[in-house]
């Protein structure tokens, strides 16, 4: 109405599965999809790699209200009317969870031959939001090795922790110009992750790697495009 369209949507879900790796746990690039314990499939239940806990979607086009017709300069003509009018800002704001993501430790603790082993899970791995940070997205003091010559695998469940979440803004401005009948110019300014948000990546969850529960990369920063297009 009066030039606003406006569509919401917002899902909450749970997805659970018995896989493990890169078909199910996001993030585990490299990883081949399989089994810890193969004698206990209960072990690998969990949250699934598309577990998306919330996820919210806005998307919006508002024909600013100037020009001809319209309620500020509706008796506008000539050089004024084209320059005044047209213009339509629009939008898609995303707002998300991060998907789980599974400790693993590096070689084989349960000496079994088996790599993709979990550690053992000694306190609570999630920090509190304002404790999380590129550096130590997660409580890496929360995972160690079973105890030496123990042979068994680790406590740790699947999807213990979870990657960083999704606060993105896409805007553009639009400008329409009537050159003739069935002629229009159309400039356009888009602008994607506009407010520059940093959107962390993967944290790195393998166990005794140097980079233990740190980021070190982020999706793109802010894009500007620019574009005119005729049309007729």
């Amino acid at each position: 109405g009066r030039g606003m369209a406006f569509l919401g949507s917002y899902a909450w879900g749970k997805t659970l599965d018995q896989t493990y790796g890169v078909a199910s746990d996001g993030g585990e690039s490299g990883a081949v999809a399989s089994i810890m314990d193969r004698t206990n499939f209960a072990r690998e239940k969990g949250p699934s790699g598309m577990d998306i806990r919330h996820r919210a979607v806005f998307s919006y086009v508002y024909e600013l209200p100037f020009g001809p017709g319209k309620p500020f300069g509706g008796a506008t003509s000539g050089a004024l009317a084209r320059i005044i009018g047209g213009w339509v800002f629009s939008g898609i704001t995303t707002f998300q969870t991060g998907p789980p993501i599974t400790i693993r430790t590096i070689g084989d603790p349960a000496n079994t031959g088996q790599s993709q082993q979990r550690p053992d899970v000694l306190a609570n791995p999630v920090l509190s939001r304002g404790e999380r940070t590129a550096a130590r997205w997660f409580n890496t003091d929360a995972f160690a090795d079973p105890p030496a010559m123990s042979y068994r695998y680790g406590n740790a469940g699947r999807g213990l922790v979870n990657q960083p979440g999704v606060n993105n803004w896409d805007l553009s401005l639009m400008k329409n110009t009537t050159i003739a009948e069935s002629v229009r110019l159309q400039f356009r300014a888009e602008f994607f992750n506009t407010w520059n948000h940093t959107q962390l990546s993967t944290p790195e969850f393998e166990l005794h790697r140097e980079d233990f529960g740190s980021i070190g990369s982020a999706s793109s920063p802010r894009l500007i495009q620019l574009a005119l297009k005729l049309i007729w």
